[in-house]
């Protein structure tokens, strides 16, 4: 999958992934701060952000999606920053493709199993046919229940 990211600045690449409901542009103040040392690559995970969407979403689809785009931008090591969501991202990316990371920094999540509070809500969105709604409200109000 082709994700949407944004590069800025020179050096060692810095990939910074958000977290859960999040997007690239969540981490652009930190990323322009980190640009002034790292060539920092600022990615929307798929589902979200300008990245495209698909019914697949588990952590090693995303890892394997940030491997492709390492790929894409001739990356051979990298550091990868991963908040939240994309700590496990992150995470995932480090088990999966060890050699192609220099350094690991996770935020805000603990290394643990958490309870899939989210996971109703995600169904209840992915279940709605958009072309059904022309508002917001419209959404909003099939969703609450």
């Amino acid at each position: 999958m082709k994700l949407h990211y944004q590069s800025q600045g020179q050096g060692k690449p810095l990939v910074i992934v958000h977290g859960l409901f999040g997007s690239a542009d969540n981490w652009r103040s930190m990323a322009k701060f980190f640009s002034r040392h790292y060539q920092v690559i600022n990615v929307d995970l798929r589902n979200h952000g300008r990245s495209p969407h698909s019914d697949k979403q588990s952590l090693a689809d995303m890892a394997e999606d940030i491997f492709e785009l390492c790929q894409q931008l001739s990356l051979s090591k990298i550091s990868i920053l991963g908040h939240s969501l994309g700590g496990k991202v992150a995470m995932q990316f480090v088990e999966l493709y060890e050699k192609y990371v220099d350094k690991l920094v996770v935020v805000d999540i603990a290394p643990r199993q958490y309870v899939e509070l989210h996971t109703p809500l995600m169904d209840a969105m992915m279940a709605l046919n958009m072309s059904d709604f022309r508002s917001r409200k419209q959404v909003d109000d099939a969703l609450t229940v």
